[in-house]
Order: C-alpha cells, then sequence, then structure tokens
C-alpha cells in the first residue's frame, strides 16, 4: 500500500485487519500486564475512520467488476446506471420505432464493427422513413441508422469510456487517505520494533 502497488483485494486485506484491533486491544487489557502490553495499548490508535472508509469504498465482491462499492461516489454510481440503463433505452427506442413505422419486424442490433443499428427486412423497405440513414444492404435485409441512435449510441460509449476514468480517480482518492492513516500504523509498527 504504501508502494502504490497494492490492489483491491490488499485494501479489504488492511480492513479486515483493522477490524481486529479493537479485539486485540480487548485481550491486552484483560489479560496481559506487563510494558509491552502497555506499550501496543497506548500505540494502537482508533482505526474505525479509516475502517469506515473501506468499508465504504471498496468493493469486496470479486465476482464484481467494479472496484468502488456503489453508493460511494455519486458521479460513478450516475455513470454506471447511463451504462445499465441502455439496453432498457435501446429497448425503448426499438419499441417507438415499431409504432412509428409500422414495421414489426424492426430490430437495433449492435456489433463490435458497426455500432447500434436498425435492421429492417427486405418486405418492409417501402415503410421505411426519410431520417433513416442508410448504413448495409445484406441479402435479405438492410441496416440503418437514425441521429437518435447515434446519440444515444454516443452517450453510451462515452458513459463507457468515463467509468474507467472516474473510477480509477476515485480509486487513487481513497489509496490516497490510506496513506494518510499509514502514518499511524507505521507508528504502531516503529515502537513494536523497538520494545
Amino acid at each position: 500500500i504504501a508502494l502504490a502497488r497494492a490492489q483491491v483485494h490488499d485494501y479489504c486485506a488492511l480492513k479486515n485487519s483493522l477490524l481486529l484491533i479493537p479485539e486485540v486491544k480487548l485481550v491486552l487489557q484483560n489479560t496481559v500486564d506487563s510494558d509491552l502490553s502497555r506499550v501496543i495499548q497506548d500505540k494502537l490508535k482508533d482505526f474505525s475512520p479509516l475502517v469506515s472508509l473501506l468499508t465504504a469504498a471498496i468493493n469486496d465482491d470479486f465476482s464484481d467488476d467494479h472496484i468502488i462499492k456503489k453508493g460511494f461516489d455519486k458521479e460513478l454510481d450516475r455513470l454506471r446506471e447511463l451504462v445499465n440503463g441502455a439496453q432498457k433505452e435501446i429497448l425503448q427506442l426499438e419499441q417507438k420505432e415499431i409504432e412509428a413505422t409500422t414495421i414489426t419486424s424492426l430490430k437495433i442490433r449492435y456489433n463490435n464493427i458497426s455500432g447500434y443499428y436498425i435492421e429492417v427486412t427486405k418486405p418492409n423497405m417501402k415503410k421505411v422513413p426519410e431520417n433513416y440513414i442508410h448504413q448495409q444492404t445484406l441479402v435479405n435485409r438492410t441496416r440503418f441508422v437514425t441521429q437518435e441512435l447515434k446519440d444515444l449510441e454516443r452517450d453510451i460509449l462515452r458513459a463507457l469510456n468515463e467509468i474507467e476514468v472516474v473510477e480509477g480517480a476515485v480509486f487513487s482518492r481513497v489509496k490516497k487517505e490510506v496513506l494518510e492513516y499509514l502514518a499511524d500504523l507505521r507508528q504502531l509498527a516503529h515502537a513494536l520494533s523497538y520494545t
């Protein structure tokens, strides 16, 4: 952590270790009567603010790819909701286009090359509105885009890119706060090494 090389699991391990300090302090107070015990007790500070920070910020569910927990940073949550809600918005736009064109087989699809596109089968080509921009003709279907679909795709892609940047910045902020607390931990380690 001090060398800024720690990963998420290291911060989780730090939190779990710090959670044990109150118990250690209690054991030392109740069972051990020695100079070493008193020095350790004096140096064992209240690390609950650091534990609270790590509990609130660091995602300890390793099945989830996110580093930062939901609810810790509003901007990060907003971007995640935009990305997670994107499929719902795409489906709503698809339904809107089906109703506007009466093309019941109309589909909005995505691929890595074209991005999002509206797919219309050959028998429905006469119903395609003028605002549809031709993208690609295939054997039995044609792909189109609209300005609204382009704008939605741009917002989704921007949010995906911003999530990484914002999450990285939030994680850096948490790391910096943890480093500030590390001074207290270093004092404890220093005191124990001379005792």
